[in-house]
């Protein structure tokens, strides 16, 4: 239906309620993989940085997309709600506007990076004002793009009863001028970045292949694979979004749509390809968790020790003991000398403080001495 005060009752028809319950399953699990990411990036103390500036902004994005699915599921699923105008376009174009910004992140990522390699590798730090204003005035750029389409009439909100509210574009050039601005620059000069990135560590003497280079190398075939996992999973659902929706049925709008949730679902893992700031986080919470079941096999295995059984030794009848092994016969012949060497230190096991290695500490003497 097409008109410019669209009032509907609300709810999904059976179809769009069960396709949409199947998205919904699949947007809670990605809404855990991404709590959990942004958690032990917190936790973990990952650095923010402006060279996480774009990473950061691609992975904020999915949230938004989770949290609009959500309010809009949990709208659609009180059918007794009617769906308003507001309602409406808040359905059409929250998801659709967002997925726009991830592709402009991605192809400043991109940029910066091609940058970084070739030309400067300052790149974040000669030119922060720049990066931080693209952030900032990017968003609305593409906001502004929308608002004038659809105040001009070459968009159009409507809505069907029992679906979603969708955006069709009225002719053919909005279309292409869509596809061009939103789709192809973006896309095309991605990769075009990444190929030339690529072939200019490629061809590199083998005498310049240092560290950075290698670590360059490492960087571009890690940003190819992930953009070529986002444009497989992601690409179907905008090239639909940018075209006239009227065209397009609604199994094919399912599939595309639970395509691009998926991408949604798989970014916290795939990240890690993106950037190794990503890739640490997971590490460091992978030895975490083996350190805390290590802790939970070792007090498992103590409490199966019968400690009642053993008899009850004084700490000062301890110490003393430890104290006549060390003057008796039993113990290391040491030479007294005085504690100037060069290495590193370490903790004094009577003393309680750092001495050099390889030293043990003369308990009345109090020097250090080292084994003969």
């Amino acid at each position: 239906m097409h008109n410019g005060s669209i009032i509907q009752d609300g709810g999904w028809d059976p179809t769009d309620l069960a396709q949409n319950n199947i998205i919904f399953g699949v947007c809670i699990v990605a809404a855990i993989l991404h709590t959990f990411l942004w958690s032990q990036m917190i936790m973990r103390k990952i650095k923010f940085d402006i060279t996480f500036l774009f990473s950061l902004s691609y992975i904020s994005t999915d949230i938004f997309l989770l949290l609009f699915y959500f309010i809009a599921y949990a709208i659609r699923i009180r059918s007794w709600i009617p769906i308003t105008l507001a309602t409406c376009y808040f359905e059409a174009y929250a998801m659709f506007y967002f997925n726009i910004l991830e592709t402009y992140s991605l192809m400043a990522l991109n940029i910066s990076r091609y940058w970084q390699i070739v030309r400067n590798p300052n790149t974040y730090t000669d030119h922060r004002k720049m990066i931080i204003v693209s952030c900032v005035i990017t968003p609305f750029l593409v906001a502004i793009n929308l608002i004038i389409q659809d105040i001009l009439g070459w968009s159009v909100l409507y809505s069907i009863p029992g679906s979603s509210c969708n955006v069709s574009f009225t002719n053919i050039p909005i279309q292409v001028w869509n596809m061009t601005i939103m789709l192809v620059i973006p896309i095309v000069l991605s990769f075009c970045l990444l190929f030339r990135a690529f072939r200019f560590l490629q061809s590199a003497q083998a005498g310049q292949l240092h560290i950075r280079r290698n670590h360059h190398r490492k960087v571009t075939i890690q940003t190819l694979i992930f953009y070529s996992f986002w444009f497989i999973l992601w690409l179907p659902g905008m090239i639909v979004n940018c075209l006239d929706s009227d065209y397009v049925d609604g199994t094919t709008n399912f599939i595309v749509i639970l395509l691009s949730t998926i991408e949604t679902l798989c970014d916290p893992i795939v990240g890690v390809f993106l950037d190794k700031r990503i890739a640490q986080a997971w590490k460091k919470s992978y030895k975490w968790m083996r350190r805390q079941s290590g802790k939970i096999k070792i007090t498992s295995d103590l409490n199966k020790c019968a400690f009642s059984a053993l008899p009850a030794i004084d700490p000062q009848t301890f110490i003393q003991a430890c104290k006549d092994y060390v003057n008796s016969e039993l113990a290391p012949v040491v030479e007294v000398r005085a504690c100037n060497s060069n290495c590193a230190t370490k903790i004094c096991p009577y003393k309680a403080a750092k001495v050099q290695c390889g030293t043990k500490c003369h308990p009345a003497k109090k020097k250090c001495c080292t084994n003969t």
